[in-house]
């Protein structure tokens, strides 16, 4: 990850904002470059937000079930990703 970008799944396995990225972009070759860094772009932040909006949100099982939610959702949108053809 670049400087100033936080996550905390690298370790786990889990997939990071970066990984949902790069799974878009590699998934969608042959559409044009710009278009093609605006809508992974999308994709990438909306994962960022929901784990930056969850870790904010008061410690406990609810914050807990947010990141998992998160967490589940980046893992399953890089494995779709990354079956297309």
């Amino acid at each position: 990850t670049a400087a100033g970008e936080t996550t905390t799944t690298e370790a786990s396995g889990d997939a990071t904002p970066d990984d949902v990225y790069q799974a878009c972009v590699d998934g969608l070759q042959g559409i044009p470059e710009s278009t093609l860094q605006a809508s992974c772009g999308q994709v990438r932040d909306a994962f960022e937000q929901c784990a930056t909006q969850a870790a904010n949100a008061p410690e406990g099982s609810a914050r807990e079930a947010v990141l998992q939610q998160c967490q589940e959702a980046a893992n399953k949108a890089t494995e779709a990703l990354n079956a297309s053809p």
